[in-house]
C-alpha cells in the first residue's frame, strides 16, 4: 500500500512526447536536464536526446509568432544537443549515439527556416561538418538542402558549395537543376560553361557516391532541358 512506482527513462521519454505535441521545447529540454542530473537513476538514452533535438527543430519551423527567441536560435539549440550527444558517444558511452537522420533534420530545418540569416547558415554548415566527420555516409540530399539555405543567405558562395559537393562525389541532378534554375535565364549558359566547361560535361567522380539514376551525367539531355540554348 502506498507504493509509488518511480519514473524511469521510458517514462521521461513519454512525457517528452507530450511536451513536443504542446510545442514546448524548453520543457522537453528541462526533462532531459533532469535525467542528466538524476545520478544515473533515469539516464537519458539516444531517443531522449533525439526528442530534444527534434523539439527545437520543430520550434524553428512552427514556433509561435509571439515568442521572443532570436531567429535561428532554436535551430542553434538543436545543434548544441547534437554536439552533446556526439561528445558523450565519443567519450565511450556505448549506449548513446545519434541516428544519421538527426544531421539531415537540422540541415533541412535550416533550409526551411523562416530566418534567412547568417546564423542559420552557420548552424547548417557546422551540422554538415559533423555529419561528414561522423561514422555515417553523407547523402547528396544534404547538399541540396545546403544549397537551399546558401541561395537564400549567401548566393555568392554557391560555386564554393558546388565545388565541395563535386569533391565529395555527391553531385545530383536535383542539386544541378536547383543551382541553374536559381540563375537568371540569360546567365544560365554562361554558368554552365564556367562550371562544367565548353561543351559542359560532368566528371564521373563528381557523382561517385550517388545512385546512378540520380547522377546528372547519366542523361545526355539533362542540361538541355534546363538550358535549351546550350
Amino acid at each position: 500500500h502506498g507504493f509509488i512506482c518511480p519514473p524511469n527513462t521510458q517514462t521521461y521519454n513519454l512525457v517528452m512526447d507530450c511536451r513536443i505535441q504542446d510545442k514546448s521545447p524548453e520543457l522537453v529540454e528541462n526533462l532531459l536536464i533532469e535525467m542528466l542530473s538524476s545520478g544515473g537513476r533515469c539516464p537519458p538514452n539516444s531517443e531522449s536526446f533525439s526528442k530534444v533535438i527534434r523539439a527545437w527543430v520543430q520550434d524553428e519551423l512552427e514556433g509561435r509568432e509571439d515568442d521572443h527567441r532570436l531567429p535561428g536560435s532554436s535551430l542553434a539549440n538543436s545543434l548544441r544537443w547534437l554536439q552533446e550527444l556526439l561528445e558523450r558517444e565519443g567519450s565511450g558511452d556505448v549506449k548513446l549515439g545519434p541516428a544519421p537522420e538527426l544531421f539531415l533534420l537540422i540541415i533541412k530545418g535550416a533550409a526551411r527556416s523562416r530566418a534567412a540569416s547568417i546564423a542559420v547558415l552557420e548552424t547548417a554548415r557546422k551540422t554538415m561538418e559533423l555529419y561528414k566527420q561522423s561514422r555515417f555516409r553523407v547523402d547528396g540530399v544534404a547538399y541540396v538542402f545546403m544549397l537551399d539555405i546558401t541561395l537564400r543567405v549567401s548566393p555568392e558562395e554557391v560555386e564554393v558549395l558546388f565545388s565541395e559537393c563535386c569533391r565529395d562525389g555527391l553531385l545530383t541532378r536535383d542539386f544541378v537543376q536547383k543551382m541553374i534554375e536559381s540563375t537568371p535565364k540569360d546567365e544560365r549558359k554562361y554558368l554552365c560553361e564556367e562550371l562544367l566547361g565548353n561543351p559542359p560535361t560532368f566528371a564521373v567522380a563528381w557523382s561517385r557516391g550517388v545512385d546512378r539514376d540520380r547522377r546528372p551525367g547519366e542523361d545526355p539531355e539533362f542540361l538541355k532541358k534546363i538550358v535549351p540554348d546550350l
